[in-house]
């Protein structure tokens, strides 16, 4: 199992299991882009979160934290604790 944690400004860090870290990598690459394409009017903001996926697609895939900086945004993929 593993676990998603995302972290935003505005709101409580929020965490999701996963079976794989493929499937919470996908699922952390569509909230990255739902969450620019609500916060974001302008097709240049768009492309900007287009052009990070990547970088969140590779730390996460590296075990590492990626931050936006533009919505003070943290986000990981770890393993989960064993209940």
């Amino acid at each position: 199992m593993f676990r998603l944690r995302t972290e935003s400004h505005h709101d409580e860090p929020d965490e999701k299991d996963f079976e794989t870290a493929p499937e919470a990598i996908d699922y952390a690459v569509r909230w990255f882009l739902e969450g620019y394409a609500n916060d974001t009017i302008d097709n240049d903001g768009r492309a900007r979160a287009r052009a990070d996926v990547p970088r969140l697609r590779a730390a996460l895939q590296a075990g590492q934290e990626f931050t936006c900086d533009k919505f003070n945004e943290r986000i990981s993929v770890i393993p989960a604790p064993e209940s």
